[in-house]
């Protein structure tokens, strides 16, 4: 994760451009949880699959690897792991937030 912030201040990115970018991560990831999350309980396969590649690519684009490793392993869950994976990817989210928002920038 630091390395993201490492590779943002590379290409240019100021301070204050990658923690808008964060927040946007979180804020659309967040959005996308919920509506997977709709999508497994309605067994609604094809609107799943969709948010869960949306959240692997925002998640590889990012680079973290820990929640695009969750999206990767729920392409091929059943029902119950879905659910299961879904509420570790919150976990990580929140946690990836945390971590680059206090450690990095001490807020």
């Amino acid at each position: 994760e630091l390395v993201t912030y490492r590779l943002a201040l590379t290409l240019g990115m100021q301070e204050e451009e990658y923690k808008e970018l964060l927040n946007d991560y979180k804020n659309d990831s967040l959005i996308s949880l919920d509506e997977l999350k709709n999508a497994i309980l309605k067994n609604d396969e094809k609107s799943a699959k969709s948010s869960i590649l949306r959240l692997k690519g925002m998640s590889d684009n990012m680079g973290i690897e820990p929640l695009s490793s969750i999206y990767k392993e729920l392409l091929d869950s059943d029902k119950e792991k879905k659910l299961s994976l879904l509420d570790e990817a919150l976990q990580k989210i929140h946690h990836s937030y945390w971590y680059h928002s206090v450690v990095l920038y001490g807020l």
